[in-house]
């Protein structure tokens, strides 16, 4: 065994040199005695300085800058989101025919109540299955949670589209969200492809195809519902005529059999990265578990240790030793990260910020189509299914321009926190004027330059909101938690997403069938969305500051 010569300050002290330490051996034994030379000593000294400090940040950010956009897995996994997106609202332009067909009622103001029941089943069985969905990517990998839910809605979508009755619809849309964890898997996917420098442009294409799915979807069940009606080359006694809702859906479907395709090509697993090593563990532990330091010792001494070795033998001991460090700290870590979870007060402001806005943008969705397709002698626009989807695909577009060239400038100059609050202060004067458009319905022009200029604006708010969230989300916790804490915020925020659409088609039906004067009329679903986007404006004064920046950091 050698010992060295060591210098702290002006003092000199004797210690077993670092091979003694990494083999256990006993201070007994000693054989020689090896002093260092001055030079020897400072140099040592720098290198312990640096150790202490860490590399400087400009070092990590060069390695950070360094690193490929990994744009082929982000397309696939856009892709994935897209199609599911799509699913969720593809339904709100024709569901209102949908119910008026099934002859639930004979009351066309009673038919709101019904189009709610079936836009809100959908978000029942995500209730019931996201938390599960989360917990099952972080324990065996996202790629299988999201393959299983293109997969539901590749069936979903075609049983919803031949629905026979509305039981069947009702059905066929529960089962769609029951088995779908594609959301909170996505998004902890997301975070974990890109580093924090490149996470702004990695949320904003997860955004855009979410919110282009979001928009689009709409457009295109508009578009394409009632093809024998609109397209004089389908038979109206063939399939399309007796399914008159297939089409739409049936397009969702090709777009989930795409995403399964760039998935299985391109999309790599990522629930194994960014797992905390033994030198960053202990702030991530509990100070009732054993410390890192004791841990890697208890690990060293249970190693069988010669005191001497050739030089492979150290290596291949040494990377043994480390293995089991970083699997026992994988272990501590990921008990210690969801009990703290539970406990952390910053991911359920992040949460219930997450699950409001979703019940408003939802209530918007759901209430805006049926304003359209309301009389203009009960104060709605009188449009047809094709004008809804025309006005939703051209508003779309906003989203997709927004989110690609302003949002990250946009997170960039205000942060994560300040972009959601600019966002809210942009949408509800929008919410609180929409409903005025009404009365332009004699000017065909003005009407639709109107509409479509606040339609856009509003989706560009509803975006970046929702961007945001995604980000607060994710930088509320570690990595290895991130699975399980999207699909927790997924399981609340789908109670909100259910109540969304059943109490903005019960309001808006209310309001018409109640025969109430203004704002107790068709506005009032739409002042209810902005009154509660200032809920939502209220909780983000409550979000720490650490939330605009990756856990880890």
């Amino acid at each position: 065994m050698s010992f060295r010569y060591d210098r702290v300050g002006d003092d000199v002290l004797m210690e077993p040199s670092p091979q003694a330490v990494e083999d256990g051996v006993e201070l007994a034994g000693v054989t020689e005695v090896r002093i260092d030379s001055e030079s020897e000593l400072e140099s040592r000294d720098k290198r312990r300085e640096v150790e202490e400090q860490g590399p400087p940040a400009s070092d990590d950010e060069a390695v950070e800058d360094d690193e490929e956009f990994p744009i082929k897995a982000m397309l696939a996994l856009a892709m994935a989101l897209f199609s599911n997106a799509c699913s969720v609202t593809v339904l709100f332009p024709f569901v209102y025919f949908m119910v008026r067909d099934f002859q639930m009622t004979d009351n066309d103001q009673e038919i709101g109540y019904y189009a709610g029941y079936i836009a809100s089943a959908f978000m029942l069985g995500r209730v019931l299955s996201s938390f599960m969905w989360g917990s099952i990517s972080d324990r065996h990998g996202r790629r299988p949670v999201i393959f299983v839910g293109l997969l539901s809605v590749f069936v979903s979508s075609i049983a919803f589209g031949m629905s026979p009755s509305f039981g069947f619809a009702v059905a066929a849309r529960f089962c769609g969200g029951f088995f779908n964890g594609i959301v909170a898997a996505g998004k902890a996917m997301a975070a974990e492809l890109c580093t924090e420098k490149q996470q702004p442009v990695g949320m904003t294409i997860i955004s855009t195809s979410w919110g282009s799915g979001i928009v689009l979807g709409p457009a295109i069940g508009g578009l394409l519902t009632r093809p024998a009606d609109t397209f004089g080359f389908i038979s109206p006694g063939g399939l399309f005529g007796t399914f008159p809702y297939l089409l739409p859906c049936l397009f969702i479907a090709f777009t989930a059999v795409l995403a399964i395709v760039s998935v299985a090509l391109w999309l790599p697993e990522t629930s194994g990265r960014g797992m905390v090593t033994a030198e960053a563990a202990p702030e991530a532990l509990p100070s009732s578990s054993p410390s890192p330091s004791s841990t890697a010792s208890a690990s060293v001494s249970r190693s069988p240790s010669p005191i001497e070795h050739t030089e492979d033998n150290e290596e291949e001991q040494q990377r043994l030793v480390e293995a089991e460090q970083q699997e026992q700290m994988r272990v501590l870590q990921h008990k210690s990260d969801r009990a703290g979870m539970w406990k952390s007060t910053a991911v359920w402001l992040a949460i219930a910020i997450y699950s409001v806005w979703s019940m408003i943008d939802i209530m918007f969705g759901e209430a805006f189509p049926l304003f359209a397709a309301t009389s203009i002698e009960d104060g709605g626009l009188g449009f047809k299914e094709t004008q809804i989807g025309l006005c939703l695909t051209i508003a779309g577009a906003a989203i997709l321009v927004f989110n690609l060239f302003l949002f990250p400038r946009v997170a960039a100059k205000f942060g994560v926190i300040g972009s959601f609050r600019a966002s809210v202060w942009s949408f509800v004067p929008m919410a609180f004027a929409f409903p005025s458009i009404s009365q332009l319905t004699g000017s065909p022009a003005l009407l639709w330059t109107s509409l479509l200029s606040i339609f856009m604006l509003r989706n560009a708010a509803a975006s970046t909101a929702f961007t945001s969230t995604f980000m607060l989300i994710n930088n509320s916790v570690p990595t290895s938690q991130r699975g399980s804490v999207n699909g927790l915020a997924m399981a609340i925020a789908s109670v909100f997403k259910a109540i969304g659409p059943s109490l903005g088609g019960a309001i808006y039906a209310g309001s018409l069938t109640g025969g109430l004067a203004w704002p107790l009329d068709f506005h009032l679903v739409f002042y209810v969305t902005g009154a509660f986007s200032l809920i939502t404006l209220c909780l983000s004064h409550k979000l720490p500051e650490r939330l605009n920046h990756a856990f880890d950091k």
